[in-house]
C-alpha cells in the first residue's frame, strides 16, 4: 500500500476537523426552554431586556413577565387602553423603568417604584419593534415608523410599507 500523499492528508484533515470540532463545542453549551407551563403569558416572545438590577423581562404577544432567576411574575397591564396593547414586541431598559412598544404602535413607560404605566405615545397602529434612548433623553422608535420623541415633540421621520421596517443601528457612537 503506498503512503499517504500530503494533499490527500490535508483533504481528510479538512473534511473531519469540523465535525470533531463541532462536537466540543456542543458540549459546553445547556439549553433550557421556557414556556407558559413555567409561568410565561406565552409562548411567542417578542422581546427581552435586562434592567439595572439583573432581572430579565420578557414581552410576548400575551403581555409582559420579569424573570428574577427564580420565577417568572406576570405584570398586569392594566392600562385602560386598547385590547391589543398586551402584545409586546420591543422593550428598552431606562433610568427609572422600562420602555415597552407595542403591535399596536403604543409606547409605555412602566415605573418600576409605582408600578404604573404612562402613555407616551400611540403611533396610529404602526408596529414598534426597537426603542432607543440617547444620553439627552430623546427617545427613537423604529418598526412601521422611525419616530423621534424629544422634550415632549414628536417627529415622524419616515413610515414604511405594511411588511417592511425600519430599524436602528449604533456605529461609532452614531444611531442609524
Amino acid at each position: 500500500m503506498a503512503p499517504l500523499r500530503p494533499w490527500a492528508f490535508a483533504a481528510l484533515a479538512f473534511t473531519f476537523a469540523p465535525l470533531l470540532t463541532a462536537q466540543s463545542k456542543e458540549d459546553h453549551y445547556t439549553e433550557l426552554r421556557f414556556t407558559t407551563e413555567d409561568g410565561l403569558p406565552s409562548n411567542s416572545i417578542r422581546a427581552l431586556e435586562f434592567d439595572e438590577n439583573g432581572q430579565l423581562w420578557i414581552g410576548t404577544l400575551a403581555g409582559l413577565s420579569v424573570f428574577d432567576g427564580n420565577e417568572f411574575i406576570s405584570v398586569p397591564l392594566s392600562n385602560g387602553g386598547p385590547a391589543l396593547a398586551h402584545r409586546i414586541t420591543a422593550l428598552k431598559s431606562v433610568e427609572d423603568g422600562l420602555l415597552i412598544g407595542t403591535q399596536s404602535g403604543l409606547l409605555f413607560l412602566f415605573r418600576y417604584l409605582d408600578e404604573v404605566f404612562e402613555l407616551i405615545l400611540s403611533s396610529d397602529g404602526k408596529v414598534i419593534r426597537q426603542i432607543e434612548t440617547l444620553d439627552d433623553g430623546t427617545i427613537v422608535t423604529a418598526g412601521q415608523q422611525l419616530v423621534v420623541l424629544r422634550d415632549g415633540d414628536v417627529q415622524v421621520l419616515g413610515t414604511a410599507g405594511s411588511r417592511s421596517g425600519a430599524g436602528l443601528e449604533w456605529n461609532g457612537g452614531a444611531l442609524y
